[in-house]
């Protein structure tokens, strides 16, 4: 797992696998994990149960966990560093405006727990998961450079809204059929899903956002040409503007600069709006795995039939 954190924190900063620095550590988790796997299915007090995985609704609870974990992280990442990147917010101003999510939280959690009484887990879910894809979508439609204060607020709150129901219900539906003295190991395991995806997304989001905001920055750049109208008109009103102020013979490349600059916030947004995107489509995908879960009875235990 070292391995792997250093081959995500690195991966970005060094071309990922072009690096052989990040090779050796990539090689360093693979074929531990390999091991790791090896050893525990053979071992008879394994420290990591892994033969808990045959359980159907145990592996596919582990995956959900997983992105649930990296939902959270990278949307408690993603949102700040635009905020401050782009809208000029200081780190606390960013971080005030992630405090509606929590709130949301605050509220909506006991509400999860009393929905698993009265609602199947796997329904429960496919909700939560529904809701992420329902804020993801708004997100990248409405992420601009010219949002409030209160819109950011809003969007986190969105955004946070459906955990609750994902994570209460995710964890209860990972107990379905399997033998009472797991239940540590489910604990453990689920868990520790949680935290790793995590750690991937806020790599993997990362990396996307800086790929296709070059990406946009490639194909805007393409209209800065002396042939488009668009462009000539604004270059020559900076031009004009920059002129009238005291920038004489610099006037034109104060003009280029600023609205090359203002390229580059565009393709920065448009960065976003894409990881946003992206984020709905894997919402979308977990929804419709959640009904791969075995159904239970609400306040009942395990299914006749699972695992």
């Amino acid at each position: 797992m070292a391995g792997m954190q250093i081959m995500l924190d690195k991966g970005e900063e060094d071309a990922w696998l072009g690096s052989n620095y990040v090779r050796v550590f990539a090689a360093m988790f693979a074929f531990g994990m390999i091991g790791l796997i090896w050893r525990e299915w053979r071992a008879k007090n394994p420290l990591i149960n892994v033969r808990l995985f045959k359980f159907k609704n145990f592996a596919i609870c582990t995956l959900l966990m997983l992105m649930v974990g990296g939902i959270l992280n990278a949307a408690t990442v993603l949102q700040p560093q635009f905020s401050q990147m782009l809208l000029g917010y200081t780190a606390t101003v960013a971080g005030e405006a992630l405090t509606g999510g929590g709130l949301a939280l605050l509220i909506l959690m006991p509400l999860a727990g009393l929905a698993t009484g009265r609602f199947a887990a796997r329904n429960l879910v496919a909700a939560g998961f529904a809701g992420f894809a329902v804020a993801f979508y708004y997100t990248s439609t409405h992420i601009t450079l010219n949002m409030s204060f209160g819109f950011s607020t809003w969007l986190r709150v969105l955004q946070m809204a459906p955990i609750p129901f994902c994570f209460i219900a995710i964890t209860a539906a990972a107990y379905i059929g399997l033998p009472k003295e797991a239940t540590d190991q489910v604990s453990g395991i689920i868990n520790f899903a949680r935290n790793v995806g995590g750690s991937v997304l806020i790599s993997v989001t990362g990396a996307v956002v800086t790929n296709r905001s070059l990406f946009h920055q490639a194909r805007l750049g393409e209209n800065m040409q002396p042939g488009n109208p668009v462009f000539a008109n604004r270059l020559a009103a900076l031009t004009n503007a920059y002129g009238s102020v005291g920038g004489g013979a610099e006037a034109g490349a104060m003009a280029r600069g600023q609205i090359y600059s203002q390229l580059n916030r565009q393709a920065s947004a448009m960065g976003y709006q894409d990881i946003y995107r992206m984020l709905f489509w894997a919402a979308v995908g977990m929804m419709f795995c959640a009904f791969l879960l075995s159904k239970n009875k609400p306040g009942e235990g395990t299914p006749a039939g699972s695992g």
